[in-house]
């Protein structure tokens, strides 16, 4: 039977914090799930309440033993490269300060400054992950 050795105060601290503050839903559930553990849960009532198979507790178990709190964040993910960089949103936003309503003139600018080229729908994207600046202040959208 697999399960985790007594917490420390500080890591059931950490954990009880990671459990219910954490901004990733992914990593309070894996929290919890040490903190089952910890208090006797089985791996398969632990995989019961999680919604997830023995295996995956086994696994969540595992990096929280080799690795602590950084173990139960998610490892990052390949995935193809970004066409434009933030510099580029800045300058498209530029674009489109000129001239509000036309996007499609924004983009071959903005292809004629980079050299990259996409669809629409990548520049459409690119704009809303670009920050609006108002003055001084970044106003998210």
């Amino acid at each position: 039977m697999k399960y985790v050795y007594p917490l420390s105060p500080e890591a059931e601290s950490m954990l009880h914090e990671a459990a219910k503050d954490c901004p990733h839903q992914r990593v309070r559930q894996r929290a919890q799930a040490i903190l089952w553990s910890a208090m006797g849960y089985q791996r398969r009532d632990i995989a019961d309440l999680s919604f997830v198979t023995p295996d995956v507790v086994s696994n969540w178990l595992n990096h929280w033993e080799s690795d602590g709190l950084s173990g139960l964040y998610d490892a990052p993910r390949h995935g193809r490269p970004p066409i434009y960089t933030k510099s580029d949103g800045v300058h498209l936003k530029a674009f489109l300060d000129e001239s509000p309503q036309q996007l499609r003139q924004a983009q071959a600018q903005l292809t004629e400054l980079t050299g990259k080229s996409s669809s629409l729908d990548t520049v459409k994207r690119l704009l809303k992950k670009t920050p609006t600046i108002v003055g001084n202040a970044v106003v998210a959208r």
